[in-house]
């Protein structure tokens, strides 16, 4: 049986230093990783994933011993945005059926996209823009029942409210709603 002769030096592109491993500096926290280049090396391949064990970043090492951060875990600090998203999701709740069971609710929600559905503790819910100081409020706040059936009875009021807003709403700038309940 013939076997494949190893690639002639010539023809090697990347050029991996001798060795099993090499050490790099993580490019998230700067820890020595030794990573393993011996197959790298032999497949003459342009670069090695790796892992840090430290601080869990995952990045690209490359022949010459430079690294790529590729991703990283945050860090304790969350920024503004992801405080507000961690908020939004807080009470959200994904409900399958809700445009067959709650149409109309489900239209509003929909109508005005810079409100979200908040569930408060007792059941009852109600429409808000949360990130407004003080919150813009979409809706009395009714038990889902009574939010279906008062979705129902202003629903024009709301499509007239999007026919006007429409283009800032989508852009999700929030407009405040005058309430008419």
């Amino acid at each position: 049986m013939n076997r494949p002769q190893t690639t002639p030096d010539l023809l090697i592109k990347h050029s991996w230093p001798a060795g099993q491993t090499m050490d790099v500096a993580c490019p998230n926290c700067a820890a020595t990783v030794a990573t393993q280049i011996s197959v790298v090396r032999e497949d003459d391949l342009p670069l090695r994933p790796e892992d840090c064990e430290d601080c869990n970043a995952q990045f690209e090492v490359y022949p010459d011993g430079k690294t790529v951060l590729v991703s990283a875990p945050a860090s304790g600090q969350l920024s503004d945005r992801a405080l507000k998203a961690i908020k939004f999701f807080e009470s959200l709740t994904f409900d399958p059926n809700g445009p067959r069971d709650w149409p109309f609710t489900t239209e509003v929600e929909t109508l005005v996209t810079v409100a979200w559905l908040h569930e408060f503790e007792d059941g009852t819910l109600q429409f808000l823009d949360a990130d407004q100081e003080p919150p813009h409020v979409y809706s009395p706040r009714l038990d889902p029942e009574a939010l279906e059936r008062f979705c129902e009875t202003n629903i024009d009021a709301y499509r007239t409210f999007h026919d006007k807003h429409g283009a800032a709403l989508d852009r999700r700038e929030s407009v405040a709603m005058t309430p008419f309940w």
